[in-house]
């Protein structure tokens, strides 16, 4: 896997010019059988960003985005890609924002990741999309395992990202048992 930011390829110089860089790099992912995450950014970047997934990911379904749960935007982006079986990995955001763009408080974005699990966690369920949990909240994690379990989804399904040497030991596949880590 490798995680790209759109900034990174011209994002802020030429959108057009991103949408190639990013399409070669899907590609090339695609040829070693990889997958291609698209970052996130500051929410100035939020729909420049969707719109380069939509378009990345209906060339290369081994494509996927961040999405953002201390934005407010983020469960309506999320119904409006459900039907192109997105790829997700629901991150809690690290970028300063204002308070008229997200929660500000620590508690509301867990509780609005929370529910963004429950409203996507069914559709995973189902096949209709991909979702990666990207944090290193073990409590949070383990809520979420025990609601895939309540909705009957196998928590073998669940697959959790967390950044290499951040609480390394409990980032193991055994930190929450019956989830996948990497």
């Amino acid at each position: 896997e490798i995680s790209i930011k759109p900034t990174q390829v011209g994002l802020d110089i030429d959108p057009d010019a991103t949408f190639a860089n990013l399409n070669r790099l899907a590609a090339a992912a695609a040829r070693v059988k990889g997958f291609m995450w698209i970052d996130m950014e500051g929410s100035a970047y939020t729909d420049r960003t969707l719109d380069l997934y939509n378009r990345v990911h209906s060339r290369h379904p081994a494509t996927g985005v961040c999405l953002q749960a201390y934005l407010y935007r983020t469960a309506a982006d999320v119904h409006r890609m459900l039907p192109f079986k997105p790829a997700i990995r629901l991150v809690k955001g690290a970028y300063a924002e204002p308070a008229d763009r997200a929660f500000p408080a620590k508690r509301d974005v867990d509780a609005n990741y929370l529910a963004l699990c429950a409203l996507m966690l069914p559709d995973m369920n189902r096949g209709r999309l991909k979702l990666v949990l990207a944090t290193h909240d073990v409590p949070l994690i383990e809520r979420i395992a025990r609601f895939a379990d309540a909705i009957g989804m196998d928590r073998h399904a669940l697959e959790v990202h967390m950044l290499y040497g951040i609480q390394s030991r409990r980032s193991s596949p055994t930190a929450t048992p019956g989830t996948r880590g990497t």
